[in-house]
């Protein structure tokens, strides 16, 4: 049962860092189609804003946001203090 959980928030957290990485700044720009406007920033921030009020009002993706930054908190401290 253990692992199974292991393996549960292990795959939550890889979730969570794909969908960092697939909203990079890179990706939304050559992905989005220009706004009305015809300027690619624009676009950028109508879609880049639309997708945040959406994430902020998912209780399970702020709580596994919260849950991966403190991982990588840990994972950093253990990092500078082995050194």
């Amino acid at each position: 049962m253990n692992h199974l959980m292991f393996e549960l928030e292990l795959n939550a957290k890889l979730l969570a860092f794909r969908i960092t990485i697939m909203y990079s700044d890179s990706k939304i720009l050559s992905l989005t189609p220009k706004s009305k406007t015809g300027d690619p920033e624009v676009a950028y921030y109508e879609l880049e804003s639309n997708m945040r009020e959406i994430l902020s009002k998912d209780n399970k993706f702020v709580e596994l946001l919260h849950r991966t930054n403190t991982d990588f908190k840990s994972g950093y401290k253990e990092l500078t203090d082995s050194k």
